[in-house]
Order: C-alpha cells, then sequence, then structure tokens
C-alpha cells in the first residue's frame, strides 16, 4: 500500500487523496503539463523542440477530479466500473493513473469517464484568505466630472404588438386521400 505517514498523532487523513503519497504524482504531472505548454523564453514548448512536433492537449485532465474507470472482469449484476480519483499520467502513453479508494492503490487505465463538469460545480476552495471590503468613506469623496450635456429620455409612443405573419399558402391533401385518383 501507498499510504502517507503522519506526523502527528492525533492527525486523520480526510480526504482520500491525503492517504496515498500524491505529492509525487502531483510533481510528475506538474512536469508533465509543463513540457506541453510554451515558455516565455522561448515560444516552442520542449516537448516540440524535443520531438520536432507540436503535443496535443486534448487528453489534459484536472488532477484529482473523481472519474468512473471500467474494471476488468465484474459478474452480472455487479457494478461494470467504480469511482476513483485522477491522479497523474504514465510515460509514453495517453492513459492515465488513477487511485481507487476502496482497494487503496493506485493503478493505470484507458477506460474511464471523467466527472470533470461535476467536479467543478462542487468546487470548494481550501483557502482561508479572506478579502476585506474597503468602505467608501475610507477611499474618500472623488469629484464627479460631466463630460458633455445629458441627453433627455425620450419616451416612445405606446406601440400596439404586431400580429405574426402568416402564410398565405393554402394546404390540399394529396390525391390518393381525396379518392380522385
Amino acid at each position: 500500500m501507498t499510504k502517507r505517514p503522519f506526523t502527528v498523532k492525533g492527525e486523520r487523513a480526510t480526504e482520500s487523496l491525503q492517504l496515498i503519497h500524491s505529492d509525487g504524482y502531483a510533481l510528475r504531472t506538474a512536469a508533465y503539463i509543463l513540457n506541453r505548454v510554451p515558455s516565455k523564453s522561448i515560444l516552442k514548448t520542449p516537448l516540440e523542440l524535443w520531438c520536432g512536433r507540436k503535443p496535443s492537449l486534448r487528453h489534459v485532465r484536472i488532477w484529482g477530479c473523481p472519474a468512473h474507470v471500467l474494471k476488468g472482469k465484474t459478474g452480472k449484476l455487479e457494478p461494470k466500473s467504480e469511482v476513483c480519483m485522477f491522479v497523474g499520467y504514465p510515460d509514453g502513453t495517453k492513459e492515465g493513473f488513477f487511485y481507487s479508494p476502496e482497494d487503496q492503490k493506485v493503478f493505470v487505465s484507458t477506460n474511464a469517464t471523467f466527472l470533470e463538469h461535476d467536479y467543478m460545480i462542487d468546487f470548494k476552495p481550501r483557502s482561508k484568505i479572506v478579502l476585506e471590503e474597503l468602505l467608501s468613506d475610507e477611499i474618500g469623496p472623488q469629484p464627479i466630472k460631466v463630460v458633455g450635456p445629458l441627453r433627455e429620455k425620450t419616451t416612445a409612443p405606446d406601440q400596439t404588438p404586431k400580429a405574426h405573419r402568416r402564410s398565405g399558402r393554402v394546404s390540399m391533401l394529396p390525391d390518393r386521400y381525396t379518392g380522385e385518383a
């Protein structure tokens, strides 16, 4: 098992990603993404300089988002997939590393449906920074400048709603329905 040892005696893992060595997967994923985006000094990506072709970013996913990963062999009444957490990219493939909270294992899979949209809706920031609101009195009164003459509002006379245009086409039944054929 790849559990992270806890330093404080009373500390417990509150999330499933805290149970694994997620720092290693996070650093590996950060390096993977940084090799595929351009830098300020060079307008090409590092991977483009090494391989000579522009890398695709279509397979990049949100780190830590839940995904339904297809299980290998299941019985008739067992679920075909399980919810796992996406934790990184393996070398040389477009697959992904997934962490299973039930088995407490990290594995590689290509068959996954990512729940990124649901993850972003339920996202709650962990930051405890509180922004203070500036009061208008602290800023001080500022003079208002008038640029030009103000336009007077003109009200339009009441307009009656126009009737919808109707087609002038006369619909007729085919001859086979009228009995004239």
